[in-house]
């Protein structure tokens, strides 16, 4: 296969806390759905890995999302935030 892994950035375990996160333009208000089915998607792709992270001290509960991917059929990544400091 040309891919054989994908981590996508979920960034969060519930649209309301995916608004204040990623604070989207209004083209993509609706996007937390968006990137959980195309998580989906890639799982049902069969690609060899398919990992869902997000970044901690966000403002997330990475252990909310590490079972929402987990029930996906991802694995799971937390980042760490890097300050810029």
């Amino acid at each position: 296969p040309v891919i054989d892994s994908v981590n996508v950035s979920v960034n969060a375990e519930s649209d309301e806390v995916w608004q204040q996160i990623v604070r989207p333009t209004a083209e993509y208000q609706d996007g937390f759905e968006d990137v959980w089915d195309f998580l989906r998607r890639c799982v049902a792709a069969r690609f060899d890995k398919v990992v869902a992270s997000c970044v901690d001290k966000t403002g997330c509960n990475p252990r909310a999302i590490e079972q929402k991917a987990r029930e996906a059929g991802a694995t799971f990544y937390l980042r760490s935030f890097l300050d810029a400091r």
